[in-house]
């Protein structure tokens, strides 16, 4: 067991946080290497002008993401890794209730920013102006006279931006929704969202997906599709010394085709899968629209301001040194953390025998998470005690005060 003290001292933060669209993140670079083969956009017309710095165009996916429960019928390695991913929050990214509180409080937060900017509608000198022109909603929106925006429906909000990782198959797939002519960002809705647990035919009986127009399952979290059918991610500088990290906020890039037919066995296609870049893609996070008010060193650096740091903390450290990867504490498939009553009984209590309808389709997975969310939480309680770094927190110790002589 690492033992870590960690000094900090009180600052002041943002007073909200608020997630926007990726396209606003600076010093972004594109994968290293994408080909015609690979996607960065959902489902449906491509994004005019959207090319990577090769000039070529980033087309929606072509094959939708085969449902965990479908992997799992493969064989009996398969299952095993289905039954151990299902209780973990790896596989419940999508049922969280935490993140759905979250997101919500996010969503208001940002609608009252744009409330609260200064200025007409019409007005791209005025703060409020300009915000709007910059997501091409200068025509759209208008001040009633009771002051309010309207219509308020089309003010953007984040849950797209945050539904990129919690859900790539439901993202990918357009649900969080697609931009159109009207409204040209990617608006995103969970308030709205229209993500499938599964295919259903007009009057809501269970069909078979249609893998050339769909995906089988949205709501299933971080799938084995997900992670197996990513090429790469993109990069950005590092501020400190100009080498190359994972850019994060969800920035991957897919596979437009599914790799894994006729076979039907996911797996490692690719040595990045195994790379902490992978896992940076969505576990570092940066306010894209919000510059910090955060003091280091007395002054208040120009930059976004930073909500999640797990993969920059990990690059800066040493780990990264002695290459201890992601991979190397959590075994992919288990992905220990954290989390142990969220996961059961929490999750449990939540979500029942959701999975029956994977058994009715004659999919060979058990109709409850029970048992694996029970796992989980043992295996995450054992890591915690024995594997994770022990942390204290003890605040920063002051300079002493200037002594004051009377005159």
């Amino acid at each position: 067991m690492k033992r870590i003290m960690i000094f900090c001292r009180p600052v002041r933060g943002l007073s909200f946080i608020v997630l926007a669209v990726l396209a606003m993140l600076p010093a972004f670079l594109p994968a290293a290497v994408i080909t015609d083969g690979d996607s960065t956009q959902p489902r449906g017309e491509p994004l005019k002008g959207a090319k990577n710095d090769q000039g070529q165009l980033l087309d929606p996916i072509i094959d939708g993401f085969r449902s965990p429960a479908y992997r799992a019928g493969i064989d009996s390695d398969s299952r095993e890794a289905y039954f151990h991913w299902s209780g973990s929050m790896m596989g419940n990214t999508i049922r969280d209730p935490s993140f759905f509180a979250a997101l919500s409080v996010a969503n208001k937060d940002l609608i009252n920013y744009i409330k609260s900017l200064p200025g007409q509608p019409k007005d791209a000198s005025s703060p409020l102006g300009s915000f709007l022109k910059a997501n091409g909603l200068e025509k759209d929106i208008y001040r009633a006279p009771d002051g309010s925006l309207q219509p308020e429906g089309l003010l953007p909000v984040t849950a797209d931006f945050c539904l990129r990782c919690h859900t790539p198959p439901g993202w990918l797939e357009g649900r969080s929704e697609p931009p159109t002519k009207d409204s040209p960002f990617l608006k995103g809705q969970f308030w709205g969202a229209a993500f499938l647990e599964q295919p259903i035919d007009a009057k809501g009986a269970p069909r078979a997906a249609d893998m050339t127009k769909e995906s089988e399952a949205e709501m299933d979290g971080v799938q084995c599709d997900s992670c197996h059918r990513t090429t790469g991610v993109f990069m950005r500088k590092s501020r400190f010394d100009g080498s190359a990290m994972a850019a994060g906020n969800g920035g991957y890039v897919v596979d437009r085709s599914d790799p894994f037919a006729p076979s039907g066995r996911a797996g490692v296609v690719d040595d990045f899968q195994v790379q902490p870049d992978f896992c940076g893609a969505c576990h570092d996070v940066t306010n894209p629209l919000l510059k910090t008010r955060t003091k280091v060193n007395g002054s208040t650096p120009d930059m976004y301001h930073p909500i999640e740091r797990t993969y920059t903390e990990w690059y800066w450290s040493a780990y990264r040194e002695e290459w201890e990867t992601c991979q190397s504490c959590h075994e992919p498939m288990k992905f220990s953390g954290a989390q142990t009553w969220l996961l059961y009984p929490g999750l449990d209590r939540l979500w029942g025998a959701v999975d029956q309808r994977w058994v009715d389709r004659g999919y060979r997975v058990p109709a409850s998470r029970t048992e694996a969310l029970k796992e989980g939480m043992r295996r995450n309680r054992k890591f915690m005690g024995t594997d994770a770094a022990t942390v204290e927190f003890a605040r920063h110790p002051r300079p002493p005060e200037p002594e004051r002589r009377s005159q």
